[in-house]
């Protein structure tokens, strides 16, 4: 049991850290200076097309650098940039086929599928969403595949 507020923060708060790297891919090379964030830490890349940001999360994912490192390997949820909808049934019947413990759980519906406006289309067959409704449920999907067990897990959408 902890005593002071400050001392159940830091019990909650994990840090992960990761070296330097660098990658060439052609006649292009990312160079990525060593850093850390914590687990309770929201970090937002923003960038033009083809400025690293999807290299840089395959690097922390597992790919090898130019030069190995010691590195930890992080677990990615990756929603596409475009989506071709093959699922044969309702958008609730796929949250539920492929999130079923996140999208039954209260806090989930909270903070995730309320913000993202998908109550109005739930049963709305996949197949005939427009483009943007897809990009919500993509998104619900991958923030939805995260591990409830404490791994850290990176969330990414290019």
């Amino acid at each position: 049991m902890v005593e002071t507020a400050e001392e159940l923060v830091v019990d909650k708060t994990r840090q992960y850290v990761y070296p330097s790297m660098t990658k060439t891919l052609g006649g292009f090379k990312l160079t990525v200076e060593g850093g850390s964030f914590t687990d309770s830490e929201i970090i937002v890349m923003l960038g033009e097309n083809g400025t690293g940001k999807t290299t840089l999360i395959r690097l922390l994912w597992g790919d090898s650098p130019d030069v190995e490192v010691e590195r930890q390997t992080f677990s990615v949820s990756l929603k596409p940039q475009t989506i071709s909808p093959k699922f044969p049934g309702t958008v609730r019947m796929l949250l539920i086929k492929q999130i079923k413990q996140a999208f039954m759980h209260p806090q989930f519906q909270t903070d995730v599928l309320k913000p993202m406006s998908l109550d109005n289309i739930l049963d709305q067959d996949v197949k005939t969403l427009s483009g943007g409704e897809l990009q919500r449920v993509a998104i619900v999907l991958a923030l939805g595949a995260f591990d409830r067990s404490g791994d850290l897990r990176i969330y990414y959408a290019h």
